[in-house]
Parts: structure tokens; C-alpha cells; sequence
């Protein structure tokens, strides 16, 4: 397990399950985006994406018309030139637009709300269990020593000084300084497991 497994930093993370990239808040994952496909956006922009694509193809159909338009003030050059910026911004903003809908997963607006009403729900899920009558666990569901070492390991690797002692053990290890027999015990001894 590496350390940015045990200690992510908040935000999209690369998901080694699929490809992708994950969001972490900073104490749960909360959405997943599949890995990207090639000229795609992180993310699914539905209004941006039909807006730019419809000025986009009006722009460019329309642009023909400009070679042809009655004005007495412009020149021929004036028609040309106004003919190849709205052929370009209508090429321009249809690709912009096919670029958005075809994106992949939520946007960081979407997942910040999923945020939010998930912190809302641990919250109701607290006040209840601190409002719950206390009750004694079944005898198999009583702690082993198994279970209790883990709950050890966990707690070691949930802090932060832990998961920086693993890392500096692992590049004291890659360096040569300590070897696989050493980092092994040293890593045991970190994580309570001997």
C-alpha cells in the first residue's frame, strides 16, 4: 500500500481500479470518473457544450452569406475577411462544444454538492447513534487480538506523521542505506505489528 493510498491530498486523485481519477474530500471518496477518452473533458458540460456547438454550426452556415451581402461600404476584401472569421469562430466553437459533451463524469460543482449532502447524511448518522441506547456487542463480535492489531495498524496509518516515517523508511530503503530485512522490521515496529 503505498502512502498517497493511506494519505490522498483532497481533490481528483488517479483511481488505480480503473484508470480514472477519483475525489477525495479530505475523509471519503465521493464520485469517480472513468478514464479519459482521447479529445475528451474532465468532465460533462450538457449547457455549455449544446450552446457552443449551436453558435458554432450558425456561425459557420452562416458564413457564406457573407460573400454575398448587399453593404455599399465594404469591399470585396472586407467580405472575404468577414467570411473566414465566421467560418473559424464557427469551426471553433462546434469543436469546443462536441469537446464538453463528450467529457467524462461529474463537475467539481456536482461532486461538491454530493459533499455536501453526504456530510449532512454522516451528521444524521452521528446525532442518531449518539441518541441510540447504548447496547452490549454480541460475544462474536467481541475483539481478538487480530482485530485489535488492526484497529493498531489503521490508527498508525491514518497519521500523517506515520504515513511521512513510511515514506522516508521507503526511500532510505530504494537508496540503499537500509535493506528489504531492515525496512521490513522497521516498518513492523512502526505499524505496531511486532
Amino acid at each position: 500500500m503505498s502512502v498517497n493510498e493511506v494519505n490522498p491530498r483532497p481533490g481528483w486523485n488517479p483511481d488505480p481500479e480503473t484508470g480514472g481519477t477519483r475525489y477525495w474530500n479530505g475523509s471519503q471518496w465521493l464520485a469517480t470518473r472513468p478514464k479519459r477518452r482521447p479529445f475528451a473533458a474532465p468532465s460533462f458540460h450538457k449547457g455549455w457544450g449544446i450552446g457552443l456547438l449551436a453558435v458554432g454550426v450558425l456561425a459557420a452556415l452562416t458564413s457564406p452569406a457573407q460573400l454575398f451581402s448587399d453593404d455599399a461600404g465594404s469591399t470585396t476584401a472586407d467580405r472575404i475577411g468577414t467570411f473566414f472569421v465566421a467560418l473559424v469562430v464557427g469551426c471553433v466553437c462546434t469543436a469546443v462544444g462536441v469537446y464538453l459533451l463528450r467529457g467524462q463524469g461529474p463537475t467539481d460543482k456536482q461532486v461538491h454538492e454530493t459533499a455536501a449532502r453526504a456530510a449532512g447524511s454522516e451528521r444524521l448518522v452521528q446525532q442518531q447513534a449518539f441518541m441510540a441506547p447504548p447496547t452490549a456487542p454480541p460475544a462474536s463480535m467481541k475483539p481478538t487480538v487480530s482485530d485489535a492489531a488492526a484497529v493498531a495498524q489503521i490508527n498508525a496509518l491514518s497519521n500523517p506523521e506515520t504515513a511521512t516515517s513510511l515514506r522516508n523508511l521507503r526511500d532510505l530503503m530504494e537508496t540503499g542505506i537500509l535493506s528489504e530485512a531492515e525496512y521490513q522490521a522497521a516498518k513492523k515496529k512502526l505499524l505496531g505489528l511486532s
